[in-house]
């Protein structure tokens, strides 16, 4: 979602790009949890050791793996930072992710977020970039630079990338880009067009509620009332009330009576 993730461009929220962000608690006992490993397993062998040669390579690849779920981990805690209005404190938990692990995306589009949050646009998409050079074809990778372009306004963009998304085999969750391609087909007024996007994004996950709110509010743009009314009662089924629920049955009400008079 348009998804470290917070909030429902589902919402177009920026925190909608990243993974759940671990208890700050939790996230430094791993971290204490990986220094431990590190230590012990350099000093597991002895020089003497016949199988030194293959401990070493070992450790150097269980080193090399424990720095990346670091670095990850340290991406996570410098969104949360920014979340809590630490800028510099997120500001150096994302510079040392990017140093303890360059050839992965999470850093790279971390701080791409946290440049685009603190104003700095043109910087935050020279990152965005360097995560799709790092991970090409990744599905989420190429769904949080979907999200950027969105909120930058390039919308036609945007909405190329949303498919690349969806047509990853690793991505674990193309109806959040399905749902987020309909919310910029929205902001160009393509509303048949978010339609399909919307309809997509209920067939892949039909518990997507923002999508079948979206979807009710572009069956009202398309004069589909009936259509429309149907999946506002389906919606009351599943959730309650929210106030973009509300938002869109009062634009249906309108609508019936414009259509009345």
């Amino acid at each position: 979602m348009l998804k470290v993730k917070a909030k429902a461009l589902v919402k177009v929220n920026l925190m909608d790009i990243f993974k759940p962000i671990l208890p700050v608690i939790i996230i430094m006992s791993l971290i204490t949890g990986c220094t431990a490993s590190h230590t012990d397993d350099r000093s597991a062998g002895g020089s003497g050791d016949s199988g030194a040669g293959q401990r070493f390579t070992d450790n150097t690849q269980s080193e090399e793996m424990s720095k990346i779920e670091t670095a990850k981990i340290n991406a996570q805690l410098g969104i949360a930072y920014l979340e809590k209005k630490n800028v510099q404190r997120a500001k150096q938990k994302l510079l040392l992710a990017l140093q303890q692990a360059p050839n992965i995306p999470e850093p790279w589009y971390s701080m791409a977020y946290f440049l685009e949050a603190t104003g700095n646009t043109d910087e935050a998409r020279k990152y965005y970039m360097k995560s799709l050079q790092v991970a090409p074809g990744r599905g989420d990778v190429e769904n949080n630079y979907g999200t950027f372009l969105c909120r930058s306004g390039h919308y036609q963009e945007s909405i190329k990338h949303f498919m690349l998304a969806t047509r990853a085999p690793d991505y674990l969750d193309p109806a959040a880009a399905y749902e987020n391609a309909g919310i910029c087909s929205m902001k160009i007024k393509a509303y048949s067009q978010a339609s399909f996007y919307f309809s997509q994004a209920l067939l892949k996950d039909p518990a997507r509620n923002l999508s079948l709110l979206k979807l009710a509010e572009v069956d009202i743009k398309l004069k589909k009332f009936k259509a429309a009314r149907q999946l506002l009662n389906q919606f009351t089924l599943v959730s309650q009330p929210t106030p973009e629920y509300a938002s869109i049955i009062e634009q249906l009400n309108n609508a019936d009576r414009n259509k009345a008079g």
